[in-house]
């Protein structure tokens, strides 16, 4: 479940948290239906890696395999370089290459990677991949969407109350209306402005984790290539939605062709330091991830 969607669920059971409440007892009530969807909140940020390894039916890597002993020597590798203890790594079936992070902290953070991602990435592309997810880990991207999906989601319920009482009112009907909507409407936008910008950090610190912007880019031309319409990308990639140039404010990633766009002008400008250092433009290549 990606941020924006998690927003929505909590909100909504925020809301009937809250109306049901009140129906039942008033004011009182009310405040025991919005405690009870707080403690949802947090037990669902708290405990999100074990549900996404529970939805996902994954179950830990199993370092015997050659296939994924090669992704946990990668993780590995890429962990002390990022300073972070490694974190596990879940294997899952899927029809698609996928790739995400949960967990609510450093040491309980996880990787779950979907079982085509290791036969259709090559080992550059998948260090890109897992570089990006670690340098989220150690960003503490997980906690700082999840912290940022909770508030969301009560501004959301806020903003859907008062657009209830303007549709059941007619006396402040014109003007509750059009305000609660508003406020939804800007609160997934700025949740999504918040993602993005994760996303773009995530990739310019797992280049510099992995040492090669050009292995995530690579990885993003070849996961794109699952859905050439944009729609149903992995999570790696991006959650896109229609075309609309207003609809593409609540992506929850950025433009996959930007994000590729960026990473090739961090490798020029490497090799362009590179160059102007003495050093020949090939040692920008990247070097051994394992550990």
């Amino acid at each position: 479940m990606n941020s924006l969607l998690g927003t929505i669920v909590i909100a909504a059971l925020t809301a009937a948290g809250a109306i049901f409440g009140h129906a039942a007892n008033g004011l009182t009530g009310e405040a025991i239906g919005l405690a009870v969807a707080a403690v949802f909140a947090v037990s669902s940020y708290w405990f999100g890696l074990d549900v996404a390894v529970g939805t996902h039916r994954a179950e830990p890597i199993d370092a015997a395999d050659p296939r994924w002993r090669l992704v946990a020597e990668i993780v590995s590798g890429l962990s002390a370089r990022a300073g972070i203890p490694p974190p596990t790594v879940f294997r899952y079936a899927s029809a698609e290459a996928n790739c995400f992070t949960a967990g609510p902290t450093l040491r309980r953070s996880g990787i779950l990677i979907a079982e085509p991602m290791v036969e259709m990435l090559s080992r550059e592309e998948l260090a890109g991949v897992l570089a990006h997810e670690i340098a989220h880990i150690r960003n503490r991207d997980p906690i700082l969407m999840s912290i940022v999906t909770a508030i969301s989601a009560v501004i959301l319920a806020i903003g859907g109350a008062i657009a209830l009482v303007g549709f059941a009112s007619r006396k402040h009907g014109q003007l509750a209306k059009p305000i609660g909507i508003g406020i939804g409407v800007l609160t997934l936008a700025l949740q999504a402005v918040v993602s993005r910008s994760r996303e773009y950090g995530a990739d310019r610190e797992g280049a510099a984790i992995c040492g090669n912007p050009l292995w995530i880019s690579a990885a993003l031309r070849k996961l794109a290539g699952q859905s050439p319409t944009g729609a149903g990308l992995p999570a790696f990639a991006g959650s896109q939605f229609v075309s609309l140039e207003w609809v593409r404010l609540l992506n929850t990633h950025p433009e996959i062709e930007e994000r590729i766009r960026r990473l090739e002008a961090m490798a020029r400008a490497a090799a362009t330091r590179s160059c102007r250092a003495g050093c020949s433009p090939a040692s920008t290549h990247g070097t051994s991830v394992e550990s």
